[in-house]
């Protein structure tokens, strides 16, 4: 059924928003940018948690990862010169946050941002636990700065018993030498 099919099927003559959200997905441009700055700032553990935190409350996780595509965009677009198309949508606070972000980030990480971000966009369709691939994009983009497994553990409720596997696929060597 179409997002407009259930609002109106909600009965009511006139639909407020909080009735709406109970339909529409949940996702702000707030959301978004808190969550892009924590990531810029490789804070891997803020980000996880402020991601698992929007989807406690009940974000949409594909439109949320589309959403936060078309912020790291328009930081990009922002970062080359070309912003002024991509500000119609966003609002003077919003704005003035966007050009604080473009001058902490490089052309390049907001590449691999959205590289990363689209990458768990379509892995999303099969994965079993909805925030996951927006997860490992985080581990991407920040690459394990400021990466304490105790934090990450606790950001995500990961029991005390797995903790050490996951310090193990942590600290697993990126390179693994032929043996002659």
């Amino acid at each position: 059924e179409s997002l407009l099919g259930q609002i109106l099927a909600l009965g009511d003559k006139k639909i407020t928003m909080a009735e709406a959200s109970l339909v529409l997905p949940a996702t702000t441009t707030v959301m978004v940018a808190d969550f892009v700055e924590s990531l810029l700032k490789r804070d891997t553990p803020g980000s996880i948690r402020l991601l698992n935190v929007y989807v406690e409350q009940g974000a949409d996780m594909p439109h949320f990862v589309d959403d936060t595509i078309d912020f790291i965009r328009t930081l990009l677009f922002a970062k080359l010169g070309g912003l002024e198309a991509s500000l119609e949508a966003y609002d003077a606070k919003t704005i003035e946050r966007i050009n604080v972000l473009v001058a902490s980030a490089t052309a390049e990480t907001l590449t691999a941002a959205i590289h990363a971000f689209l990458d768990a966009r379509r892995s999303m369709k099969t994965d079993k636990i909805p925030q996951l691939g927006a997860e490992l994009a985080v581990l991407t983009i920040c690459g394990g700065q400021n990466f304490n497994t105790e934090r990450v553990a606790s950001a995500v409720a990961i029991p005390r018993v797995v903790q050490p596997v996951v310090a193990a696929i942590v600290t697993i060597p990126k390179v693994i030498e032929p043996v002659v």
